[in-house]
Order: C-alpha cells, then sequence, then structure tokens
C-alpha cells in the first residue's frame, strides 16, 4: 500500500526545524534519534503555503481523533510542541511516537509507526475534533 503523502506548512517546517537545530546542542543520544527522525519526516513531506494546508491535514496544534487499527481503541489528544505536552490534557509532543507518527496526513489515512512495544496502525479519523481532557 502507497503511504500518502505528508503535507506541512512551510511555518510549521520552518519552526519545526528551528527548533531540531537548537536541541541539538544540548541533544543526548536518544533525543538526537528522535530529532533525526522528525527531520526525515519534514523532508519527505510536501511544504506549502498555510493557507493552501487542507483542513483535513494534522499541523502543529491539530485536534486529532485516531483509531488504533488493531485495538480498536479511540485516542482523541492535540498535536503541540514539547514544551507545551500535558498527557493529563491529552496534548502530545511532536516528539512522542504518535505525535511525529500523524504530523502531516490526512483524514481517512493509516499510519503506521514503529513504537516500542512493535508497530502501531493508526487510522486519522478526524482532524480538528474537541480534544476530551482526563479527570
Amino acid at each position: 500500500m502507497k503511504q500518502p503523502a505528508l503535507i506541512i506548512s512551510a511555518v510549521d517546517a520552518k519552526r519545526l526545524r528551528d527548533f531540531i537545530d537548537d536541541q541539538r546542542y544540548a541533544a543526548d543520544a536518544g533525543m538526537d534519534a528522535l530529532l533525526n527522525r522528525l527531520e526525515a519526516e519534514i523532508e519527505k513531506a510536501k511544504t506549502m503555503p498555510v493557507e493552501r494546508v487542507p483542513a483535513d491535514a494534522v499541523t502543529m496544534n491539530s485536534a486529532v481523533e485516531v483509531v488504533d487499527q488493531d485495538t480498536g481503541e479511540v485516542i482523541a489528544f492535540e498535536l503541540v510542541w514539547p514544551d507545551e505536552a500535558d498527557a493529563d490534557e491529552n496534548r502530545i509532543s511532536v516528539l512522542a511516537p504518535l505525535g511525529m507518527a500523524v504530523l502531516g496526513y490526512r483524514e481517512g489515512a493509516t499510519v503506521e509507526w514503529p513504537v516500542p512495544v512493535g508497530t502501531r496502525r493508526l487510522l486519522i479519523q478526524r482532524v480538528g475534533v474537541d480534544t476530551p481532557t482526563r479527570n
């Protein structure tokens, strides 16, 4: 199955590249591997002006709902910058495996992403949904 094209706004791409460059100076080996992975995702993405990015594409600060294709679990979250991440508020960092997996993909896409316990297959069900907070 051919993977759908990733779409990233020019603004997000620049900010993400700047973030990666800034983090490289202080990165340990684990962080460096994450930064390399994110950089590779950005490089394979189609970059376009913000106003041309489809509304159903996952961008930074998007609210997203995915369905784990193996378990049926529905996960709703907001994709955020690392310093804004908060699991209790369902705010997932772009450096987290789940965050990096969905960045740039559109509603209806199924993405496969390696996680520490194997590979997750995630269907991006909706973009722009309200993300619930845990109590």
